[in-house]
């Protein structure tokens, strides 16, 4: 079950823990106005590594016996949803930062959502890339 809905558990999960850590040691007293435009530059370099995985796993024939087992897995699926949850979670970013009418304490929260979709994202991408060098170049696998 975690695997298959870790794009929902994990972020949620993250959500949590930022919140409780906000409500022992008061984060918000730390952040400050500036963070939109840090917020905001953040979101789109992360939007661009999202367009940059995705045409990765493009570029990937869909033929192949490689693609045919992960998509049959179901993890093509899951890392599909997970850059579509990150990359709606940056456009909200980038919207609420440009026109500032979210509160920073919030924009921690979609950074925290942001960066757990992303590092799911980056674990599918080093698990594809290292079965694809010990399958298709060394032979293993």
């Amino acid at each position: 079950m975690i695997k298959k809905n870790c794009y929902l558990i994990f972020p949620f999960i993250t959500v949590i823990i930022t919140l409780l850590l906000d409500v022992f040691f008061n984060l918000s007293k730390y952040i400050n106005d500036e963070i939109y435009g840090s917020a905001f530059g953040g979101a789109c370099a992360i939007i661009g590594f999202l367009i940059t995985s995705l045409s990765i796993f493009s570029a990937f024939n869909k033929d192949s016996s490689f693609m045919r087992l992960f998509t049959k897995s179901g993890h093509l699926k899951i890392l599909y949803r997970a850059i579509k949850i990150c990359g709606m979670a940056c456009i909200a970013v980038i919207l609420f930062g440009l026109v500032n009418i979210l509160s920073s304490i919030y924009l921690l929260y979609l950074f925290g959502v942001i960066i757990t979709e992303l590092c799911i994202v980056a674990n599918y991408i080093i698990f594809m890339s290292m079965h694809f060098v010990n399958k298709y170049i060394f032979g293993k696998g």
